[in-house]
């Protein structure tokens, strides 16, 4: 096991309990669900931490953290002390992680702060609330302390009052979070404009509909056009469908890692820049190109050269502008949204 440092880092709400595996690469912060630990990417963050440096953190008054602030919690104010642990910790430009509620806060501080973050990894988490199925935003509406003593009968319980350094907050959690996820967004705009590339992945039984999930993907240019036989029309961002997982056994699935890995490697992903009514897309540094893409080549006719090697700067594809574009528990049984 990775030799594990850990510490706080100052927030809006109070403070940030973070976890830190691996030297190296460019950083990547993690950061959990409703209810979460840090002790909830344990495994994954080991995985990851073989060759980079990864930060699991825990939001205010979750887990280690004590909250100095009454009220319910907003997205925005979660957004700012994501970037304010990152800027603590000197990191950088970080790669950036979140599941479901850690999702929100990851993808606020993206719009919030985009130059901190070099890649985004959104887990079961959407960019609007009305995407949730109704009965999570039913649950959601009676999310409120009541809901204590319903909890404590669990798991996700005993696991927090082992960290908690007041194990009495956890009620005002529970309201500060209801209020949250209560709180109406559409972040579809900010999404549309983000210059990083995302990778979004869910569950084909998640709590958002798949439309939704196609929805999403199509703000960042995905599904809107065939990618082309050389690859060149697909978008910087990525989707993944996990098979048979559900919003609460995502950080289970076994493909998970190696998604997340693979995304978090591919060089040079970028968004392509837009020209007039038509978008630039970018191509592979040597790409082969037939005939009718040629520009310029007098030997275009003969069929000994049908297939040759031009470099990318010669030869940008256009394509219309058109064509580029907590979960929420059953209490204490589940690892929450």
């Amino acid at each position: 096991m990775p030799d594990v440092e850990s510490g706080y880092a100052p927030a809006e709400g109070g403070e940030m309990y973070w976890e830190s595996r691996g030297e190296g690469g460019t950083p990547l912060v993690l950061v959990h669900g409703g209810y979460g630990l840090a002790s909830d990417f344990r495994e994954l963050s080991e995985h990851w931490s073989r060759g980079r440096r990864v930060i699991s953190v825990e939001l205010p008054g979750h887990g280690h953290n004590r909250r100095s602030k009454a009220g319910p919690f907003t997205w925005e104010e979660l957004g700012d002390d994501v970037a304010s642990l990152i800027r603590h910790l000197g990191l950088g430009e970080a790669d950036l992680l979140g599941y479901s509620l850690g999702g929100g806060a990851s993808l606020r501080c993206a719009i919030q702060h985009p130059a901190l973050v070099r890649r985004l990894v959104l887990l079961s988490a959407p960019h609007r609330r009305s995407a949730w199925f109704p009965e999570i935003l039913a649950a959601f509406d009676g999310m409120d302390a009541t809901l204590f003593d319903q909890f404590k009968q669990g798991p996700l319980y005993t696991a927090w009052r082992e960290v908690a350094p007041d194990d009495t907050a956890l009620p005002a959690l529970i309201e500060a979070t209801g209020g949250l996820l209560r709180q109406p967004y559409d972040w579809s705009d900010s999404v549309a404009g983000l210059p990083m590339p995302l990778l979004l992945v869910f569950g084909d039984a998640d709590s958002i509909p798949p439309s939704v999930v196609a929805e999403f993907f199509g703000l960042l240019g995905g599904g809107k056009r065939d990618a082309g036989w050389d690859g060149a029309g697909r978008p910087a961002s990525r989707l993944a469908i996990l098979p048979g997982s559900t919003h609460y056994t995502m950080l289970d699935a076994s493909s998970l890692p190696t998604i997340v890995e693979e995304f978090l490697a591919l060089p040079g992903l970028r968004r392509g820049r837009r020209s007039g009514n038509c978008a630039i897309a970018a191509v592979p540094e040597r790409a082969y190109l037939p005939h009718c893409c040629r520009q310029g080549d007098s030997n275009a006719g003969e069929e000994s050269a049908s297939r040759f090697p031009v470099p990318a700067s010669s030869f940008p594809l256009r394509v219309p502008a058109a064509g580029i574009g907590s979960a929420i528990l059953e209490l204490g049984c589940v690892r929450g949204g």
